[in-house]
């Protein structure tokens, strides 16, 4: 069976690092009786073999969920349920599969969209027990994300490939954003940028133009590969959030709905650190702080497609 389906430990010695630092002692949210320890943190400690090798798997499972999730919210890799996600048991390093889902289409074209930048569930953060998984997580994120914004003349070389040669599923959706919308979708998110994150006043460089594209599937590609640029220049995660929402959803009822859920609160309510934020994250810290709160919002997992299993 998978390591995500399990739940008892494979070692229930009390308090020690194999059954994560005494959380046997902690209960269920319902008091039913011992949380059991996460699948995943008990197949790492059966393949490590010893306490040492175990505590080396761990930071080493840490520090690669840290950048696969930095790395995967830049590319806006989406899709991120469990069978997408696997460790190596070697020496814990976690190995993402499945990107079909790139440059913020699970966002934006999904009936349910994923509001979520990268996994950080019980399943994913359950092994790094007995630590305090998000400030675990922190540090790392940041690094990641500062030698991402170090190398970010080549990060965009690449990217721009795809104005060059853009994949045909966006052609794709392109074309069925501007059959369901019954306008052109060019159009649709220029004015949503507008109103949700202002990318062209946010000192966004300009993306080249597409290339053999008509004008509307062309702004959409461009607009694809101006979110991920505008990710390396310290954009607040939910602003690039809501404009890649904004096409399919800005302009029904549940639209101002969403917007408080992405903010963590209603409009003028400044106590979550993503609302604190503005457009622009003040730094990478900040920024990372955002993605850590949208990313474990139990609202924004909650509104999420049953499918992706939030609750694991």
């Amino acid at each position: 069976g998978s390591i995500w389906d399990g739940g008892g430990s494979i070692w229930d010695g009390g308090g020690s690092i194999w059954d994560g630092g005494g959380s046997n002692s902690a209960r269920h949210p319902d008091g039913s009786g011992p949380r059991p320890t996460p699948a995943a943190r008990s197949a790492l400690a059966a393949a490590a073999g010893s306490p040492d090798a175990f505590l080396a798997m761990r930071r080493r499972y840490a520090s690669t969920l840290a950048a696969s999730s930095v790395c995967g919210w830049v590319a806006g890799v989406g899709d991120r349920h469990l069978q997408n996600v696997l460790v190596d048991l070697r020496d814990g390093s976690l190995v993402h599969i499945d990107f079909g889902y790139a440059f913020g289409t699970a966002t934006a074209i999904l009936p349910i969209p994923e509001l979520t930048p990268f996994r950080a569930t019980p399943a994913m953060l359950g092994p790094l027990a007995p630590h305090d998984a998000i400030a675990t997580l922190r540090g790392d994120m940041a690094k990641a994300m500062h030698a991402l914004r170090r190398g970010s003349a080549l990060l965009r070389g690449v990217m721009d490939v795809f104005l060059r040669e853009p994949l045909i599923d966006w052609q794709r959706e392109a074309r069925l954003q501007s059959m369901k919308s019954g306008r052109a979708a060019a159009k649709t998110e220029a004015s949503s940028v507008s109103s949700a994150t202002d990318l062209g006043n946010l000192g966004v460089q300009n993306v080249d133009r597409a290339a053999g594209l008509s004008g509307d599937e062309a702004r959409v590609v461009e607009l694809k590969v101006a979110h991920a640029h505008h990710k390396l220049e310290l954009g607040n995660p939910c602003h690039v959030t809501l404009a890649q929402c904004a096409p399919k959803h800005e302009g029904q009822a549940h639209w101002a709905g969403m917007r408080d859920l992405v903010f963590g609160g209603t409009a003028g309510d400044t106590r979550d650190v993503r609302a604190r934020a503005g457009a622009i994250c003040a730094s990478v810290e900040e920024q990372v702080e955002c993605l850590l709160a949208l990313a474990t919002d139990p609202g924004v997992l909650a509104s999420g497609w049953s499918g992706w299993r939030p609750w694991l």
